[in-house]
């Protein structure tokens, strides 16, 4: 998918509101033995239909299939066909399509420069703002290490380059070679005020110069450093096919909008307005000699709702159903189970990357009070105890459909850098629980069963919100659950609920960042580079940082120094080492209980091949020219 457009088509409302608290995440290309290799063309069977065209049914029509305009959601997965790249983010990591590799530190494409900086010219702080330089100001060092500017002085930061190498054999629809120049084009269109997308990367760059006639080149503006550097790469337009049109007029371009010429597997044949559109195959497509596309051609038929293409791919008249909302299909997984035990379709349910954990409360704001004491969730045990009286995998089990898995990392169990058994685990032991309590002194009353210390009950609050979707109707039954659970071992919970703006705002007025909180449940997006900085002490959200995420109020050198390693190393093993280590004192420490990671759902007929999930890909069609039809007859 177009990576300047590539947004998570399966993100919950009110996760996004929790999103919006995040800092920039740097997520180092990793070229290990996870990466992902593109398939290759196979040797044609007596089963493979001689005439193959694929129906996917989409809820949602869109107006446009210019990569710039605000047409709606649905043109994504079209794009899927005719953009193919210029990079996926598959597998938490960033796969090279029409780039012959990912830029990195390592392969010489990736390089830092010393800059100066004079007081009032910009300037990209360390937590990743574009400012003015002045007083106050913390920035990058030559080094990498944090510096504060004085009054007055000029400072000596970095400046990131960034080298893109584009494939020389790819080619354009209308048969003109992709360069580097449309590269360029791209990147000078997307910046124009004139055109209506957001402008994330023209604030940060420098220079974007073709260098050879496909290769580029990016400097960022002094300061920015950032592992996801990847996304400096601007999404290619034909200059020779629209560089005499204005950034305004290609909005209303027919040809722009209706028929963009683009590098993938198919092209635009027909658009029906209210019933379908066509794509046939491009005979130019750069890996033709591989055999792709398997297809000769793919309709995209639109129906009135998410539910209804549920329904066509039951019915046969549909082969793969796409949708556009996170929470379309959740209610109907029973049926879908039920349709697949019949052998009318085929699900997939893959692990993403939204984490639904709790937060402790482990030092609250100053005016928050705690009747059993501000300071109990200090207490490492206390924290154990919890864990170990929650039934996770029943929680698991309970919304996800017999599906799920337990979480026990901030990373996700299918991400190349996550721990495993070399973390701490938490197993669903009550009686393990109830005796941590009783060595604190909490003990049990003989007639509630609630325990209390020095005549204090053991009661805490529980944050969440219920929003009317799936994500509302989730936490509601994890709330249930995690309420009897903990009641089992003798502490009581008071689940008090929240609007999403109440429970997300920053610092001071929100309950999860203005640290107002015994236990806080609610979701993390983490698609890419372990997310460790959610858990640094410099992240804890006070006066001085109202931007802060890490609501636990956790602080931990140890940890933060791993962390540093992990986002700083510029060597793949060192990066790895130090998220690994960041991941053990993080289960030891337990500042948060992962629950579990939400499942992906793909569905499919059964006569469909090469049809595959990714945990971290927005779209089901990323692999669309592998897609191939046989009979099941």
């Amino acid at each position: 998918m177009s990576h300047n457009n590539q947004q998570a088509l399966d993100v919950a409302t009110d996760a996004q509101a929790a999103i919006a608290h995040q800092t920039p995440t740097p997520k180092p290309e990793q070229e290990t033995s996870s990466t992902y290799h593109r398939p290759t063309a196979h040797s044609p069977s007596p089963d493979y239909l001689s005439t193959k065209s694929l129906t996917i049914c989409l809820a949602e029509e869109p107006t446009s299939l210019y990569i710039l305009s605000e047409g709606g959601r649905g043109w994504g997965h079209i794009q899927e066909a005719l953009r193919d790249g210029p990079f996926e983010q598959r597998m938490f990591n960033y796969q090279p399509v029409i780039l012959e590799k990912i830029p990195h530190w390592e392969n010489g494409d990736v390089w830092l420069t010393p800059v100066i900086v004079h007081p009032g010219e910009a300037i990209v702080t360390v937590e990743g703002r574009i400012v003015n330089l002045e007083a106050g100001v913390r920035y990058w060092t030559p080094e990498l290490k944090h510096a504060t500017a004085r009054a007055g002085d000029a400072v000596t930061t970095i400046q990131m380059h960034v080298r893109f190498r584009l494939r020389p054999d790819v080619r354009w629809s209308n048969g003109e070679t992709l360069t580097a120049e449309d590269s360029v084009f791209g990147y000078q269109v997307a910046a124009d005020p004139d055109t209506p997308t957001p402008k994330a990367l023209a604030w940060r760059t420098s220079e974007y110069v073709a260098v050879g006639p496909h290769t580029v080149e990016w400097t960022g503006v002094a300061g920015f450093f950032n592992h996801d550097y990847v996304l400096s790469f601007a999404e290619p337009l034909s200059m020779h096919a629209y560089e005499h049109l204005r950034p305004e007029e290609m909005l209303t371009d027919q040809q722009v909008n209706r028929r963009p010429i683009g590098w993938g597997a198919f092209r635009v044949a027909d658009w029906v307005d209210g019933s379908h559109i066509l794509l046939v195959r491009n005979e130019l497509y750069f890996r033709t000699s591989e055999g792709l596309p398997y297809l000769d051609e793919v309709r995209f038929v639109f129906v009135e709702t998410e539910t209804e293409t549920i329904a066509r791919l039951d019915d046969g008249s549909c082969h793969i159903a796409v949708r556009n909302q996170w929470d379309a299909w959740e209610a109907s997984v029973y049926d879908l189970l039920t349709a697949q035990s019949a052998q009318r379709i085929i699900l997939q349910f893959v692990p993403g990357p939204m984490l639904e954990h709790i937060d402790f409360g482990m030092t609250p704001a100053t005016e928050y009070h705690r009747e059993a004491g501000t300071d109990i969730l200090e207490s490492i045990e206390m924290r154990q105890a919890i864990a170990h009286c929650i039934d996770r995998q029943a929680l698991a089990d309970a919304i996800q459909w017999g599906k799920g898995t337990v979480a026990h990392s901030y990373v996700p169990p299918n991400h190349p850098l996550y721990g495993g058994d070399q973390l701490t685990m938490y197993a669903f032991d009550p009686s393990q629980g109830q005796a941590l309590l009783t060595a604190a002194s909490w003990v049990p009353d003989p007639l509630t069963g609630i325990r209390h210390r020095d005549g204090i009950p053991l009661i805490l609050r529980y944050s969440t919100s219920f929003s009317r979707d799936y994500s509302g109707r989730l936490r509601q039954i994890l709330a249930e659950l995690i309420q009897s659970d903990l009641l089992e071992c003798g502490i009581e919970l008071s689940v008090e609920l929240s609007s999403a703006a109440d429970i997300y705002s920053e610092w001071p007025k929100g309950i999860i960042f203005g640290r107002k909180f015994d236990l806080a449940e609610y979701t993390w997006l983490l698609p890419g580079e372990p997310r460790c900085e959610l858990y640094r002490s410099d992240q804890i959200p006070n006066n001085s940082f109202p931007g802060g995420i890490n609501s636990a109020g956790y602080s931990s050198h140890a940890f933060d120094a791993a962390c540093d390693q992990g986002f700083l190393a510029l060597e793949h093993t060192q990066e790895a080492q130090g998220h690994l280590v960041a991941q053990k004192i993080f289960t030891a420490d337990l500042p948060s209980l992962p629950l579990l990671f939400r499942l992906r759902i793909g569905v499919s007929r059964p006569e469909l091949t090469g049809f595959q999930i990714d945990p971290t890909h927005p779209s089901p069609l990323w692999n669309i020219e592998a897609f191939d039809l046989v009979s099941t007859k």
